[in-house]
């Protein structure tokens, strides 16, 4: 992923990268299903697609622990 779609991640909202987490997690399972029934000329494309979920599930964690985090520091 390029620095700009990274940036656009941190933008999204809770649920919006859930959503997208989602997504990624199907097209992952395609890819691999496609690998074994046929040759793919994209052989990177399963790590690329990890590496996007890893992203996606770091920022969710960023963003969840901000939260608790100021509803605890209003307390």
């Amino acid at each position: 992923m390029k620095r700009k779609e990274i940036q656009k991640l941190h933008q999204l909202s809770l649920g919006e990268l859930q959503v997208r987490l989602v997504e990624a997690r199907k097209e992952l399972v395609d890819l691999r299903m496609s690998t074994g029934r046929e040759k793919t000329k994209d052989v990177k494309a399963i790590g690329k697609k990890r590496d996007e979920m890893a992203r996606i599930m770091t920022i969710l964690k960023e963003k969840e622990f901000l939260e608790g985090f100021e509803k605890n520091e209003k307390i």
